[in-house]
């Protein structure tokens, strides 16, 4: 392995003694750590980064104490990053907004996303610092990671629905340790959101608007994203 790569995964550690919340209570893996796709580009320097940030580990997930690996975490992989070619593109990190598994399937609770995010942003921090000169995407699946991602690094929160008309939104990311220090001087970052893997297998006709949500990230990295133009304005001509 690259010594560059080395240490950046020893800086993605897991939390097994978090005990912010009351989540960790009944995980069997408490704290899942962020971890780099190993079938993307490798995280050295100039290679654009993309950070896929997720709703919380589900029941596989807590066994192996790793992020998308069940049936989400296939669908994420396959269609969603390998359909786009999103892995040659930037090397990917996959990430959660709440990093414990809840019983019975329940959403974790703002609280959860509150104190568990400050886990993603310190990662986030070690992942960019010292490569400043990379472009670099967050890609929210699902309601939850566009909230809570909105609510702690945006001006102002927005939701899933408004998130899909503001694609490639920039915003400035300053990263910080869990003690609030700052981490690296404000960089800018671009903001890309889609749909949760679970939600297009509830109901696949949604792979429709994912497939085009990773083509305009696709073209983000190739740098051919479309930007909106000026109208031309034509005057109007009375009818002879």
């Amino acid at each position: 392995m690259h010594d560059e790569v080395k240490v950046i995964l020893d800086q993605l550690p897991s939390r097994p003694t978090c005990t912010l919340c009351e989540l960790h209570e009944e995980a069997n893996n408490p704290g899942v750590p962020t971890v780099w796709w190993d079938e993307s580009l490798p995280p050295t320097k100039g290679v654009p980064i993309l950070l896929v940030l997720g709703m919380n580990p589900g029941i596989h997930e807590d066994h192996q104490n790793e992020p998308f690996i069940g049936p989400s975490g296939q669908l994420l992989k396959g269609p969603y990053l390998k359909g786009a070619k999103l892995n040659e593109l930037a090397s990917i990190f996959l990430l959660n907004s709440a990093r414990c598994w809840t019983p019975s399937a329940a959403p974790p609770r703002r609280k959860h996303y509150k104190t568990c995010f400050e886990h993603s942003i310190v990662d986030a921090n070690n992942i960019v610092r010292d490569r400043r000169d990379s472009q670099v995407a967050w890609l929210c699946c699902g309601a939850a990671a566009v909230d809570t991602l909105s609510r702690t690094l945006l001006p102002k929160r927005v939701n899933l629905s408004s998130s899909f008309r503001a694609q490639s939104l920039p915003f400035p990311f300053v990263g910080r340790t869990l003690k609030g220090e700052v981490g690296v001087s404000e960089q800018q970052h671009n903001l890309f959101t889609t749909y949760h893997p679970a939600a297009v297998l509830r109901n696949p006709n949604l792979i429709h608007a994912v497939e085009d949500h990773l083509t305009l990230l696709a073209s983000f990295f190739r740098g051919t994203i479309p930007t909106p133009s000026e109208p031309t304005v034509v005057p109007p001509r009375a009818p002879r």
